[in-house]
């Protein structure tokens, strides 16, 4: 059978790039929003300029995390389907279409942020 833990470690590592990801979009569209409500003083162009870098790091971050987490993930049902032992074809099906998901999201996620990233640089 297939070892699970090669799954779940898989995507707990994807889960937390995708965090930091996250991490890094929020702050750069609040620090933009603190800066354009005027709650915090600075120009606006430095503060579009601020936030597309947190959103390009977002970006990285993303970039990063998918090709890593699809060799691992393909590692993973690589060693089961080579297994002594075979794997459930239920099972096996579900990982891979788990890691279809999260591998569209992901790249969703790098164009959505790129869509705003280009909203906020229209505004300078």
């Amino acid at each position: 059978m297939i070892n699970v833990s090669d799954i779940y470690t898989s995507e707990n590592i994807y889960a937390s790039w995708m965090n930091l990801s996250f991490l890094a979009l929020t702050t750069g569209m609040l620090f933009y929003h603190l800066a354009m409500r005027k709650s915090i003083l600075v120009d606006r162009k430095w503060a579009g300029f601020i936030a597309v870098i947190l959103m390009g790091i977002s970006i990285f971050y993303t970039m990063n995390a998918l090709p890593a987490y699809r060799e691992r993930v393909d590692l993973a049902i690589s060693s089961c389907i080579n297994s002594n032992h075979g794997c459930d074809q239920k099972h096996l099906e579900t990982i891979r279409r788990n890691r279809k998901i999260n591998t569209w999201l992901g790249k969703a996620l790098i164009l959505v942020v790129l869509m705003i990233s280009y909203l906020i640089f229209n505004t300078l």
